[in-house]
């Protein structure tokens, strides 16, 4: 299927990569707003995005960005309490504490800390999927600024989440939380324009050179349905790619998409019967989409793995 459509990679898949994030205006605001904060050094920095929206990709470049100017850390397991937060923290530092008692392990961290700052680099630490963490975590997080407090600032905390985590971070009992949070910043949706510019832009990241693979209609439509998610336009451009090489199309019309929104429908899926969106005169057989998801090397999300949509 690649090189049919005169691609080098696979343009939609599942992968976080910085390489292929579109910077639309509101990634643009939330990266600046990031970069800003870690730079003035303003300590505790929060972002929130609604699922899909590209928040992990996003913390990827902002890490990778900052690889030259500082040493970082990047949790992205949920630690169920103060103890295993230490211990993953010290874990992605390179540094091992398995036996060690909480003490030990919150020295552990300090002298870290410390040696970043008589080192003259910052240590930044970035905690994604926050919302489910217990509050006791919270507090251990709050530990870390007690940790450089003397130091004029080399520590700056990021935690991300999903919408949910403002919310929690309102609660009563994280008020000592908020206080040390200088920057809140947020991912939105696409606008419709954006949501173009994204398929364009990760055609292009893919090798594609030519006249449009997606027609404007079709564009239309994957605007409309996808709500302005990446996630659910990198879903339904995949599944699109896939049917349109099975019928032989050199490119991708609003036909195509309805038939794979409808295999994305998940209440067909489950019920049975044809979705109204499904043409049954244009529908491929099996036989001919299991081809064309063999040569992508991907499996399709909507009928094999809904796990690997995790993320963009």
């Amino acid at each position: 299927m690649l090189d049919y459509y005169g691609l080098r990679s696979q343009p939609f898949g599942v992968t976080p990569d910085p390489r292929y994030l579109y910077l639309s205006s509101t990634h643009r605001r939330a990266l600046g707003d990031l970069a800003y904060g870690i730079e003035a050094a303003r300590g505790f920095l929060v972002l929130t995005a609604e699922p899909g929206l590209g928040k992990t990709t996003l913390l990827f470049l902002l890490l990778a960005r900052l690889q030259r100017s500082a040493r970082t850390a990047f949790l992205f397991q949920a630690p169920r309490d103060p103890r295993e937060f230490w211990f993953y923290l010290l874990a992605d530092l390179g540094i091992e504490a398995e036996d060690q008692n909480l003490t030990s392990i919150e020295q552990r961290v300090r002298d870290v800390v410390v040696g970043e700052a008589r080192a003259g680099r910052r240590l930044v630490v970035v905690i994604d999927e926050a919302q489910i963490l217990p509050s006791p975590v919270f507090e251990a997080v709050v530990r870390l600024s007690d940790f450089e407090a003397p130091l004029a600032g080399p520590l700056q905390v990021l935690v991300a989440g999903q919408s949910e985590l403002a919310h929690k971070l309102a609660q009563p009992a994280l008020a000592g939380f908020r206080q040390h949070v200088s920057i809140l910043t947020r991912l939105d949706p696409l606008t419709a324009t954006e949501s173009d510019r994204y398929i364009d832009h990760r055609l292009r990241m893919a090798g594609h050179s030519g006249d449009r693979l997606f027609t404007s209609a079709a564009r239309e439509v994957i605007a409309g349905w996808s709500e302005g998610i990446p996630r659910k336009i990198n879903n339904i451009c995949f599944n699109a790619l896939l049917r349109g090489y099975a019928r032989k199309r050199e490119s991708i019309d609003s036909s195509i998409i309805k038939d794979a929104i409808a295999d994305l429908d998940w209440g067909d899926f489950v019920a049975g019967p044809p979705n109204s969106l499904r043409s049954k005169s244009t529908e491929v057989g099996e036989n001919e989409l299991e081809k064309a998801e063999q040569s992508t090397g991907e499996v399709r999300f909507a009928r094999h793995s809904p796990r690997d949509a995790a993320q963009i």
